[in-house]
């Protein structure tokens, strides 16, 4: 009977124990502090920058850190990993890293060599800056578990740290257009960024040409002019395109030409109604008719010089030149102004003869 009390008391005991958790039966472990890990890093860096993450041990017994696993978490549309280094303490030999999309772990295991004591680095972390990342901020985590101690015993817990990066925003060096569009005519060949000279024919009334132009990456374009030359005459236009920072250029040039004036178009625009003709079409309906009239308009078709009958007008060609002619009031007032004139003349004259005739009887 005793025997079999003892048995079912053990295993009683024995059920009890099972049903304990195991770290308390089996583990002589210590606790890992939630912050013994540090992480050093710039703050902030630009697109296309490279930006390294320093990893430490804080507050742990690092001189006796002989393995740990390490996880990096970050967000790969702001960042890439490019590698992760064992630090100054750990031998690479026993250092060994899985680079995964947004994702990464590195294991160390050194029961030898242990993580160094004097600074406590476990990894550095290197990170390239997207170029298309967009601007804000981006956070890395990195967390440390399965630790143990130059006896083989693990130390509990997990500890974790992060670091922000705060993306710069860096000014383009490009210098090129993303469209060009001219107001008439089709450009040749067709637009591409990479293609620098274009040629393009508008026709013979365009007198002026623009261009819907967009540069990349925020830059700026400058035209040099906006009126064309005579028709058949080549015009060079030049569209300056400058990055956004300024420091580099691209000249597009397009050699514009105007097509040959339609026949029976006597105005310069090739509109038809051009400014000369208006004046002309207005003193034709004034209802004044003569003969010089009529003969000085067919005169003005063949380009030759006549007076419009006024008197007071030239015609040369398509244009009217307005002068002023003498006319009697001018003439009148020319020759008032010379009566007085010769009239002083002889009253001066006619006093000094005065005064010498004085004299004279004053001497005898």
């Amino acid at each position: 009977m005793k025997r079999k009390r003892v048995c079912v008391i053990l295993c009683i005991l024995w059920v009890f124990l099972l049903l304990l958790p195991a770290s308390n039966v089996f583990a002589a472990e210590t606790d890992v502090q939630k912050d013994g890990l540090q992480t050093e890093a710039e703050t902030s860096a630009g697109r296309g920058d490279t930006w390294q993450v320093t990893v430490r041990f804080h507050d742990l017994p690092k001189d006796k850190i002989a393995a740990f696993r390490l996880r990096v978490a970050y967000d790969e549309r702001y960042l890439t990993l490019e590698k992760i280094s064992p630090g100054d303490g750990a031998p690479s030999g026993s250092f060994d890293s899985y680079l995964q999309s947004a994702g990464a772990a590195a294991v160390y295991a050194s029961p030898e060599r242990f993580v160094s004591g004097k600074d406590g680095m476990c990894c550095v972390c290197r990170f390239s800056v997207q170029e298309d990342a967009p601007a804000g901020s981006t956070k890395v985590t990195v967390t440390a578990d399965q630790l143990a101690d130059d006896k083989k015993e693990k130390l509990s817990g997990t500890c974790s740290a992060a670091k922000t990066l705060e993306i710069q925003r860096r000014f383009s060096s490009r210098a090129l257009l993303q469209s060009l569009k001219p107001s008439a005519g089709e450009l040749v060949p067709a637009f591409s960024p990479e293609i620098t000279e274009y040629t393009l024919d508008v026709p013979y009334d365009v007198t002026q040409l623009q261009f819907d132009a967009e540069a990349k990456d925020n830059g700026t374009v400058r035209v040099n002019r906006k009126n064309l030359k005579k028709p058949g005459e080549p015009t060079v236009f030049i569209l300056t395109v400058t990055s956004e920072d300024g420091k580099e250029k691209t000249e597009y040039i397009v050699t514009a030409t105007r097509g040959a004036k339609p026949e029976g178009d006597t105005s310069e625009d090739g509109s038809g109604n051009g400014k000369a003709g208006a004046k002309t079409s207005s003193k034709a309906s004034s209802g004044k008719t003569s003969s010089k009239k009529s003969s000085s308009s067919s005169q003005k078709s063949s380009g030759t010089l006549a007076e419009d009958g006024s008197g007071r007008a030239i015609v040369y060609g398509d244009r009217i030149i307005q002068y002023n002619s003498g006319g009697f009031l001018p003439f009148l007032l020319g020759a008032l102004m010379l009566c007085v004139l010769l009239l002083a003349g002889a009253v001066l004259l006619l006093v000094y003869q005065l005064q010498k005739g004085k004299r004279e009887k004053k001497d005898k």
